[in-house]
């Protein structure tokens, strides 16, 4: 029984009007959790999505992850 630490990469892609898409990536902690801020007030981002990626060497073992999206106060 062999136990191997999962690692994963998070990007945002948000796509704004007229402009190249904008790809900040989430700093993940130990734990694979991790917040990312994303300012909407400007209203130039038309859409944005989430791309996951497991870069954990040597798995192919099928993973969950939840994904919460809040608005923040401020």
């Amino acid at each position: 029984h062999h136990t191997v630490t999962a690692h994963y990469q998070v990007f945002l892609v948000e796509v704004a009007s007229g402009g190249a898409p904008h790809v900040p990536e989430m700093t993940l902690g130990p734990d694979n959790t991790g917040q990312l801020p994303v300012d909407w007030s400007a209203g130039d981002i038309e859409e944005a999505f989430v791309v996951l990626s497991s870069v954990t060497p040597v798995t192919s073992q099928p993973v969950s992850y939840s994904l919460t999206l809040s608005e923040g106060g401020g």
